[in-house]
């Protein structure tokens, strides 16, 4: 769009106009100030472009490509006080361009994040690309800095090399260490996991919260679980399989009664499916009475008959009866 500037003979005694051919006095204004208007009469600034719509209100170009586009600076900026602002209206994106205004190098997001390499920034500083960092002496905590191979933070109260002890690997989502032993609250562990002055706490809500044990190749012959059964009313478990309810061996309820085969259903402290076997030389006993078993004195073993023995069992019977332990 072309316009027509013509020269007012009226010139006001505090202003001077450059009108259009329509006769806009906002042209161009210049106060008594010194101060150049575009498209105001009343300029704030040394100059100030005011633009209707969404039009450019100022644009500088070098014809020689060589040349810079726009170069700003204070008077001695470094004083408090002296600043220079450049921004945006509302909230608004700022954009630096290079290679003519083809590329946008860098964005200042309107919400204030700031993008390098991306438009869409959705962190304080989002870099679509790699990072270099050099060193530095500055103690600010939070700081990196790149020293003698290092990548290291300062913590506030001394620096901390992050790349120390990076020896994970990662398979996918998975991170594995298969390079020595790991220590927790230790620094020299002495087994592939040990974990000194603290306890391992597993948590596994709504689901069995188990260990595996296993050697090779997963058989049922050698691999183990040991664990609470979330669905069997929370009972810790030990089952010669991967889940807890199958081929259980030992299982304890609430109540503190166990169950060897079985889960312990009779009140009784103790519940067993299958026989028991006690070794020569030992026997059964209920409260200083020995009622079932092998009596060794010295090295000769006495073993009980077959009449004795079910004399015994009776024995145990009435005992056990008397003591509670079953009815």
């Amino acid at each position: 769009m072309s316009v027509n500037l013509v020269t007012d003979n009226n010139l006001s005694a505090t202003e001077q106009y450059v009108k259009d051919a329509t006769g806009n006095t906002s042209a161009l204004a210049i106060g008594t100030d010194g101060k150049v208007g575009i498209g105001t009469t009343d300029p704030s600034a040394p100059l100030q472009a005011n633009t209707p719509g969404t039009a450019t209100a100022i644009k500088v170009t070098q014809t020689n490509a060589s040349g810079r586009y726009l170069e700003l600076q204070t008077y001695n900026i470094c004083v408090t006080g002296d600043e220079m602002d450049i921004g945006t209206v509302d909230n608004q994106p700022l954009y630096f361009y290079t290679n003519g205004g083809a590329n946008k190098r860098m964005t200042i997001a309107g919400g204030g994040n700031v993008g390098i390499g991306t438009t869409s920034p959705v962190e304080k500083i989002d870099v679509n690309g790699g990072i270099k960092i050099g060193t530095t002496e500055n103690t600010n905590a939070g700081t990196l800095r790149w020293k003698d191979g290092n990548l290291q933070v300062y913590n506030g109260s001394g620096w901390v090399t992050l790349s120390e002890g990076c020896f994970w690997s990662q398979n996918g989502s998975k991170i594995y260490y298969d390079a020595g032993n790991v220590g927790i609250g230790t620094n020299d562990p002495a087994a592939k996991c040990e974990i000194h002055s603290g306890f391992l706490f597993l948590s596994n809500p709504g689901n069995d919260a188990k260990i595996q044990f296993r050697t090779g190749t997963p058989t049922l012959g050698n691999r183990f679980s040991m664990g609470v059964d979330y669905s069997d009313s929370n009972k810790f478990k030990i089952s010669q399989y991967d889940e807890l309810g199958s081929n259980d061996i030992l299982v304890i309820n609430e109540d503190q009664q166990i169950g060897l085969g079985m889960s312990p259903a009779s009140g009784a402290r103790l519940d067993v499916n299958g026989p028991i076997r006690i070794a020569s030389g030992y026997g059964l006993k209920v409260g200083s009475d020995q009622v079932v078993g092998a009596r060794q004195t010295g090295t000769a073993v006495n073993a009980y008959d077959i009449a004795t023995a079910i004399t015994l069992v009776n024995d145990l019977k009435a005992k056990l009866i008397a003591h509670g332990l079953i009815s």
